[in-house]
């Protein structure tokens, strides 16, 4: 029952973004394809030292999109919906995980398409599901936060200001289009405690290289993301009662 819930709010979240376009859902492939198409245009002419950069650059931006628009998403998934939580008693997560697994949804389109382009690019593509063990960290972290947010949201306005404001910074302390040696090595270790770069890290070598980071990198990434999901599962059972009438 709980699944089918889940299922039947994601569909309808992804129905509704696209109800009243011309193109319809076709936007959910048109979207990525032309965000790669400009990354191509731009930065085909760009001179660099790092091997396929225009691969490496592809992967960056379309897992960073992932984790920046998800978390701008789930942020607001209360407060969107303040109506409905009102009207009809259920499972307030669900709010969260249907808008999720839309954009997890996305996500692989814009991977499977990053892919194919790659491959056109004379780029050696190692295709193996050890991609999931990077993608499943980066998930735990998304929804960790998304709890964290959203219900700290309710009651803290200016959070949707504060987000805002350090996924921009996040996007230049994440290795998206430079790499992580040119931080300097007595620093480094402090700059990979950004679990979206440690996952960043993964999921390029598990394409270029077909292998990962290693068992300790992969098990410190697991567990960060994890505490993230513990303390919003926390502030969650806290405060989730008070939920309806902070709304």
């Amino acid at each position: 029952m709980y699944n089918q819930k889940l299922l039947q709010l994601a569909l309808l979240d992804f129905k509704l973004r696209y109800n009243q376009t011309i193109l319809g859902v076709f936007w959910s492939f048109l979207k990525p394809l032309a965000l790669i198409l400009t990354l191509l245009l731009v930065f085909s002419f760009l001179s660099t030292d790092i091997e396929n950069f225009l691969a490496y650059l592809i992967l960056g931006v379309i897992t960073w999109t992932f984790f920046s628009t998800s978390i701008t998403r789930l942020l607001n998934s209360f407060n969107a919906n303040k109506d409905f939580i009102k009207k009809i008693k259920f499972e307030k997560q669900l709010l969260l995980q249907s808008a999720l697994l839309v954009e997890i949804f996305n996500y692989l389109i814009l991977l499977l398409i990053s892919i194919i382009v790659m491959s056109f690019l004379n780029t050696q593509i190692f295709l193996s599901l050890k991609i999931f063990i990077p993608l499943i960290s980066l998930v735990i972290l998304i929804y960790g936060l998304g709890l964290i947010l959203s219900t700290l949201f309710i009651y803290f306005k200016d959070l949707e200001y504060i987000t805002e404001l350090a996924l921009q910074l996040g996007f230049f302390l994440t290795p998206i289009f430079y790499e992580v040696t040119i931080i300097p090595e007595e620093y480094r270790s402090y700059y990979l405690l950004n679990p979206v770069t440690r996952v960043l890290e993964s999921i390029r070598t598990s394409i270029f290289e077909g292998s990962l980071q290693g068992v300790l990198f992969e098990s410190i990434t697991f567990l960060i993301s994890a505490s993230f999901l513990l303390v919003g599962l926390l502030i969650f059972k806290k405060l989730k009662n008070d939920l309806v009438d902070e709304l």
